[in-house]
């Protein structure tokens, strides 16, 4: 979708891991959201590794 604004809340690959937490698949070290707010490592590959949910 042309339209859809790449970011973690919109990539396949964020993945929930409970109480709102979300890991990044290409890292699973990096929580991207924490308690489904933007967290410190948030879009950390700024888009590189971006898939459509």
């Amino acid at each position: 979708m042309a339209n859809k604004e790449k970011c973690c809340d919109t990539c396949s690959k964020c993945t929930p891991i409970g109480e709102g937490d979300h890991i990044c698949e290409e890292d699973p070290t990096l929580i991207v959201l924490e308690d489904y707010l933007p967290a410190k490592d948030f879009f950390w590959c700024g888009g590189r590794y971006w898939e459509e949910k």
